[in-house]
């Protein structure tokens, strides 16, 4: 299968906007194989794994815990917003460096590929409670398509 992506589309979202490899792929619908065949064939330079993880929390630095549901938790004794245990979401510290700055109480992290354990800063979006609402429901919506999709086929 071909995609038709430019050599100026690619070097916004991967380049300008900062997007990973993976994300560009995923809005596109196709495997990252391509992008990077395209990225090499356009001489764009890939980035390197520290280059592509930067704003993220070096967790060797601190005492991480999965404490409920899949997510990372730091401790973080002095954070505003600590939890009873001194423990602050990771994905809400990554975004808080990024932002130089603490997160209002009414802002949700949300993680764009649903894997509550990637904190990349190129997966999180901040989003108010309604949005986050949104997005959530349309990924369980698309996920329960798919499974029927499937089964159809299978049928």
């Amino acid at each position: 299968m071909t995609y038709n992506l430019t050599k100026e589309f690619l070097e916004y979202e991967y380049l300008i906007k900062k997007k990973s490899a993976t994300i560009i792929a995923k809005e596109v619908g196709c495997s990252i194989y391509p992008i990077y065949r395209l990225l090499r064939k356009y001489k764009i330079p890939i980035r390197g794994i520290s280059e592509a993880n930067k704003g993220s929390i070096n967790r060797t630095k601190y005492k991480k815990k999965v404490i409920s549901r899949d997510y990372i938790y730091i401790r973080c004794p002095n954070h505003p917003n600590r939890t009873t245990g001194n423990y602050v979401l990771e994905h809400r510290l990554v975004v808080e460096k990024s932002l130089k700055r603490y997160l209002h109480p009414n802002e949700i992290v949300h993680h764009i590929n649903g894997n509550r354990q990637d904190n990349r800063l190129c997966n999180l979006a901040v989003v108010t409670p309604n949005n986050h609402e949104r997005h959530t429901l349309l990924k369980i919506a698309q996920k329960r398509i798919r499974k029927l999709e499937r089964q159809l086929k299978g049928d």
